[in-house]
């Protein structure tokens, strides 16, 4: 999937909730930089163009599945500026931190659970900044075509 939301539930009924953009989708790109920083969502997409080999998009589809030599013609479909790499037996994305700090240039692999990670912490500040207050249960959904394994590590 490319982008997320979230919504909340008052008792009578849901309210999808705008991020920092105004938006009530946001999309599902992470921008690792130096120094440990990071942009998500809609500042992401906007550095790729700055920053495009330590930005993360459109990963959600290799979580939880174990790495395979497909993955490579999946990267040259979906034109990914990162690379896939066997880490562990699954997918690790292999990208080139961006910025002016002393990271600045290095690889680093992330997994796709990482990123949906990234992502989902944002939209969690996002809730609790609208209702005002500490968010601690969550129902998170899949793409239907999610095998077990993609649910599991989800």
């Amino acid at each position: 999937t490319t982008c997320s939301s979230v919504a909340v539930w008052d008792g009578k009924q849901v309210h999808v909730i705008a991020n920092e953009s105004g938006d009530n989708t946001t999309p599902s790109w992470v921008c690792y930089l130096s120094n440990g920083q990071r942009r998500l969502g809609k500042a992401a997409e906007r550095a790729a163009g700055k920053y495009i080999t330590s930005t993360v998009y459109h990963s959600k589809r290799l979580i939880g599945r174990p790495y395979s030599e497909t993955m490579q013609d999946e990267k040259a479909a979906l034109h990914w500026p990162f690379g896939v790499t066997n880490h562990g037996g699954n997918a690790g994305l292999e990208i080139t931190i961006a910025g002016t700090g002393d990271e600045e240039g290095v690889t680093k692999i992330v997994t796709p659970e990482e990123v949906a990670a990234a992502v989902l912490s944002y939209l969690k500040r996002v809730a609790e900044d609208f209702i005002g207050r500490p968010v601690h249960k969550a129902v998170v959904t899949v793409p239907a075509y999610f095998s077990d394994s993609q649910r599991q590590a989800t």
